[in-house]
């Protein structure tokens, strides 16, 4: 998982017990009188709270937590692209098409269905492909084969002639 999907999923998390609390907390108090009680004793005191430097640093604080949700969540979900030049003209491939070729690549590879696999479009146009390696015989020679078929394919059928990396996990 990736770390703004890690992080959006977190305060996405903390977002829900804190409203879920909320919520029960208020429900609670409509059924019962001593909680009310206990809130409007509570709203007395915040009174002394309510000075414009404690709601200063109160509002940059839910600001802050705003920002950062909306910013992960656009990371999270924004299209990314592979930008390939072709003779003369650029073309940009989707994340899927990339991850449909290199997935029927290892299936056809490894026979295995259910592969997990990532791919991720890092700066500057650098692939990164990462999968789980299937435990067999010659590991070395299996990683040179998938290195020089894929680095083939991925150049044949989308015109990508970079680098890439590839990342193999064990199983």
């Amino acid at each position: 998982m990736r770390l703004e999907n890690a992080l959006l999923s977190l305060i996405h998390l903390i977002s829900l017990i804190f409203f879920i609390g909320l919520g029960c907390f208020l429900l609670s108090a409509a059924v019962s009188y001593p909680l009310r009680g206990q809130i409007e004793i509570l709203m007395q005191s915040m009174q002394n709270f309510l000075e414009p430097k404690s709601l200063l640093v109160l509002g940059s604080i839910f600001f802050g937590y705003g920002v950062v949700l909306f910013v992960l969540l656009l990371m999270g979900y924004r299209k990314a692209f592979l930008r390939v030049s072709l003779k003369g003209s650029k073309i940009y491939i989707d994340r899927a098409i990339v991850e449909d070729y290199v997935l029927d690549y290892f299936k056809t590879l490894l026979g295995t269905k259910n592969l997990p696999l990532e791919v991720i479009f890092h700066p500057h146009q650098k692939l990164e492909i990462l999968t789980k390696l299937p435990e067999s015989g010659d590991k070395e020679l299996l990683i040179q084969r998938i290195e020089n078929e894929l680095g083939v394919l991925l150049a044949r059928k989308l015109g990508y002639k970079e680098e890439f990396i590839l990342t193999l996990h064990e199983a």
